[in-house]
């Protein structure tokens, strides 16, 4: 069993697109003049962490080495987040 992830073994690469999506979230949301709510359903979250992985397993090496630290790696879930808790606590 891996152990839980954190900000200093997770991929910033993955971390970057993570609150990539976030950011989309609010954007769409003071578009439509909705209001914004904290911490963000768990559920929407969860859909930005899975979405995130698959950002970084499709996006090249050289993306994946601009933000230097732990490389990313969709067989290694110690390098990126699986859970709401761990962007929340974040």
């Amino acid at each position: 069993m891996s152990s839980q992830v954190t900000s200093r073994g997770c991929s910033r690469a993955y971390i970057v697109c993570v609150l990539w999506r976030a950011w989309e979230h609010v954007r769409l949301l003071k578009s439509q003049d909705a209001s914004i709510s904290f911490p963000f359903n768990e559920s929407v979250v969860k859909d930005w962490l899975v979405a995130a992985k698959d950002d970084c397993l499709q996006a090249g090496e050289e993306f994946l080495e601009l933000f230097g630290g732990t490389d990313f790696s969709g067989d290694d879930a110690t390098t990126y987040w699986t859970l709401p808790p761990h962007f929340f606590t974040w």
